[in-house]
C-alpha cells in the first residue's frame, strides 16, 4: 500500500517537509542561494538515510540496531 502524504510546508528555516501516514517523514534543506544542500528521508521504522551535497556525504542510520555508515559522495548522480 503507497504511502500518503498528510501534511507538508515550509518550516521556519526554509526547509521544505513532508509527512506520510504511516510515519515517515522527509527534508529537503536548502542553502542561502536556495539550492538543495541536504536530503533527509526517515522511515518511521529506525532507519534514515541523508545526503549532504556541501559536505559530499551521505549517511544511513539504523536506530534499532544503532549504527551508522557514512560514505563520500563520489559524484552529484547518487
Amino acid at each position: 500500500m503507497p504511502r500518503e502524504v498528510v501534511a507538508e510546508g515550509t518550516n521556519k528555516q526554509g526547509n521544505h517537509y513532508v509527512k506520510y501516514d504511516d510515519g515517515a517523514f522527509a527534508y529537503k534543506n536548502r542553502n542561502d542561494e536556495g539550492k538543495n544542500e541536504g536530503r533527509y528521508f526517515n522511515n518511521g521504522r529506525g532507519h534514515a538515510f541523508y545526503r549532504n551535497g556541501a559536505q559530499n556525504i551521505k549517511v544511513y542510520d539504523n536506530f534499532n540496531q544503532g549504527t551508522r555508515k557514512v560514505s563520500p559522495i563520489k559524484d552529484n548522480s547518487q
